[in-house]
């Protein structure tokens, strides 16, 4: 099955098509099974004139001398081979099997008869006779009976396997043995669903070859195991980007990265992998208090979980449902250095994003605050960025190099843009002007949206056009008003108005069929 992922690049509010544009990536898998053919007996009989007689299985279970040596039982066929072994009230192997295993299995089945040489001794007679052969060498009373008693011992475990052979393939893979333990891995309830077929499975040949062979493959089979382990709790790491350790159904199938800068690479979120360090915080908090951001499972049914918590992230590995969430990780995202006061500004940008936190403790509340969020990013020639922002209460922020820049790319709308690589405005410019507006006026005395627009004119940039590269209208019209998809950015709302659709969403809503019908001209009608 053929898997198809996609990755759009997008600075600025643009797909950048010089960089790839849109990258796709396609994983196939396939596979096929080895029949084991050869273990069967598919020659074709010789066609003679004369007719071929059967075997007379009722003589040979009546004299037991017909029944031949080895070497006249290995001239029949293993189907004939198998009606004496049933015949004779054995257990007829399932699958495949080689003609001197089922020769050896037919011979340990003949009747014997009772004054026969052959005639196997009871236990305790044959006991008697080792005791007797011991006894005539000269051998103390003592270790003539420690043999007796490990020659007993072995012929109990003997018996013991024999009995544990009857119970099936299944019931013989719980032995605490090598190979029972490779077999358990080949055939685990979470990879295989053989169990299912019960008493109608046919088991491998436990051929020494095909031991070794299922050993390697569970050896290099684990490695991968703990390489995955081993790469989820580093911070190379990166959840839209997982790698070929994992399966590619963790990678999504749509993923928007966005640059930063004049610049743009595939997998934004590697930014923030750089930004982690390890912390000596205890995460057993952190899990019983938030739900996972990222939960995936492997193939093998190992469940992989990343949780986050302001700054802190905790990462853990679960083996099976029933087992313990295991902590591999915890990591403490750091803001990078500031940027120096000399930097220049090369870009300033301003966005609009949605003022409703959406989330479980908001989600039934009324509606309170401004429905809109408009903030300032300026971008230095290092690719560094100052975000400022007024809040609803009249706080304004700052910050520099924030480590949820992505994510706050994501959920914002491009208004306008300003290449400001010819103003000579520096970082020091921008953050007397910060300094200024906090000291000035009252917050009742401004609106967001005039401290955005005030601080996006500081730097003097020339205006790019933002939205021209998607066929869409001008990041800036006529008048110098923001624009979005050919309609100005809504305006501030009194108090008490509706609530207008949030920005980035498609636009504003399509009238209802009513209203559209009086709307079209007389000529159409």
């Amino acid at each position: 099955q053929d898997r198809t992922s996609y990755e759009i690049l997008v600075c600025d509010g643009a797909i950048k098509e010089q960089h790839g544009g849109v990258l796709s990536s396609t994983n196939c898998l396939s596979g096929g099974v080895d029949l084991n053919i050869d273990a069967f007996d598919l020659s074709m009989p010789i066609r003679v004139g004369r007719r071929i007689e059967t075997p007379d299985y009722a003589a040979i279970y009546t004299d037991p001398s017909s029944l031949g040596t080895p070497g006249e039982l290995g001239g029949l066929s293993q189907r004939e081979l198998r009606q004496l072994i049933a015949d004779a009230g054995g257990s007829v192997p399932v699958g495949p099997a080689d003609k001197p295993d089922l020769v050896e299995l037919l011979l340990r089945l003949r009747p014997r008869d009772e004054g026969s040489d052959d005639a196997a001794p009871e236990p305790e007679e044959d006991d008697l006779a080792i005791g007797e052969d011991l006894r005539k060498i000269p051998l103390s009373e003592d270790t003539v009976r420690q043999v007796l008693d490990v020659l007993r011992a072995a012929r109990a475990r003997a018996a013991g396997g024999e009995r544990k052979s009857k119970g099936g393939f299944w019931e013989s893979i719980k032995e605490e043995t090598e190979d029972a333990e490779v077999l358990r891995s080949v055939f685990n309830s979470r990879l295989s669903d053989r169990h299912q077929e019960r008493a109608l499975f046919v088991p491998p040949l436990r051929k020494e070859s095909l031991l070794n062979s299922l050993k390697d493959l569970v050896m290099e089979e684990r490695k991968v195991q703990e390489d995955r382990k081993k790469h989820f709790f580093s911070k190379d790491f990166v959840p839209e980007a997982p790698g070929s350790l994992f399966p590619t159904i963790w990678k999504n199938m749509f993923t928007m990265h966005f640059g930063r800068g004049s610049s743009v690479a595939a997998g934004g979120s590697k930014a923030r992998t750089n930004q982690l360090v390890e912390s000596e915080l205890d995460g057993k908090q952190i899990i019983g208090s938030v739900k996972p951001t990222f939960d995936r499972s492997t193939e093998d049914g190992v469940r992989f979980r990343i949780y986050r918590r302001g700054t802190v992230e905790v990462r853990t590995a679960q083996e099976v449902e029933e087992s313990e969430e295991r902590i591999g990780a915890v990591f403490e995202v750091r803001s990078a250095s500031p940027p120096s006061t000399e930097h220049p500004i090369v870009k300033v940008t301003e966005f609009v994003r949605s003022g409703v936190e959406e989330t479980p403790a908001t989600a039934d509340r009324p509606e309170t605050g401004p429905v809109y969020r408009y903030f300032v990013a300026y971008e230095t020639d290092l690719g560094d960025v100052v975000v400022t922002e007024q809040l609803g209460d009249g706080t304004i922020t700052w910050e520099e190099n924030p480590p949820d820049m992505e994510e706050c790319y994501s959920r914002s709308r491009v208004l306008r843009v300003a290449d400001c690589s010819n103003s000579g405005t520096t970082v020091g410019d921008v953050r007397r002007f910060h300094q200024g507006a906090v000291a000035s006026s009252p917050p009742a005395a401004r609106s967001a949206r005039r401290y955005a627009r005030t601080a996006f004119e500081v730097p003097g940039g020339t205006p790019v056009n933002a939205t021209a590269a998607q066929g869409g209208a001008p990041a800036q019209g006529a008048s110098g008003g923001a624009m979005q998809n050919g309609q100005r950015a809504p305006a501030e709302q009194a108090p008490g108005a509706g609530r207008p659709s949030i920005p980035g969403a498609g636009g504003p809503r399509r009238p209802p069929d009513s209203q559209r019908q009086q709307q079209r001209p007389a000529s159409r009608r």
